[in-house]
């Protein structure tokens, strides 16, 4: 069992009882992509994915609950629309994608298992752009976890995660609120500093003063 990314190289050869050897076989492997639980609370839940996904249609996404989904829901502040997904349509949403984060309604707790890669073949995470005001956002990176279960800070702190939206010529963020929800916990929202922890899997309302880029930051990681 390969529990990482990474390339590895198989050599063998078989030997029988008469020590007669076999012609040496090369087998590669190439493993791509890792496993991540997301837990989706009856009501609402507010997530993201912290990846590119192997497959990243909403409907693989959901297929083994979508019998306990209501319906999804995102939000694009650059053209200030909502976009909607119900299991038995019509929809607006037809992919998932890592920056951005989603409203999702449940009948029923469930955990969604989804499949991926922070880095696709010649692909990076793609970049969000917000706009001056409220924009919906996601986590980037999985930061070695396995699943998202709560808020409860097991990420890199948003000065970290969010690195693109600070300005570097005075060290200070762009954003001036930055929340996240979380049903069985009261109060149910809950509001970050900039040295309070993000976690993966999350999904985030940011407030900005400019209109900017968000993305992946490589600059730092979990302190």
């Amino acid at each position: 069992m390969f529990k990482e990314e990474t390339e590895h190289e198989l050599e063998y050869y078989c030997k029988d009882a008469l020590g007669n050897t076999g012609a040496l076989d090369v087998e590669k492997f190439k493993v791509q992509g890792t496993s991540f639980n997301i837990t989706l609370n009856k009501k609402w839940n507010l997530v993201s994915v912290p990846f590119v996904m192997l497959d990243g249609s909403i409907d693989a996404a959901f297929a083994d609950i979508e019998d306990k989904v209501i319906g999804v829901w995102t939000y694009d502040g650059s053209t200030d629309t909502w976009y909607v997904y119900k299991p038995n349509g019509p929809n607006t949403i037809h992919e998932m994608v890592p920056g951005w984060g989603y409203w999702v309604l449940m009948n029923d707790s469930a955990t969604m298992n989804i499949g991926g890669s922070l880095f696709s073949p010649a692909q990076t995470p793609p970049q969000k752009q917000l706009v001056h005001g409220w924009n919906l956002i996601g986590y980037y990176d999985t930061d070695g976890l396995l699943s998202y279960n709560g808020p409860f800070g097991y990420g890199r702190t948003s000065y970290c995660a969010l690195q693109s939206l600070v300005d570097t010529q005075i060290g200070y963020p762009r954003w001036s609120s930055l929340l996240t929800y979380w049903q069985p916990i009261s109060p149910t929202w809950k509001y970050l500093d900039t040295m309070d922890k993000m976690d993966p899997g999350a999904g985030y309302w940011l407030e900005i003063d400019v209109a900017d880029t968000y993305a992946f930051s490589t600059t730092c990681g979990l302190v």
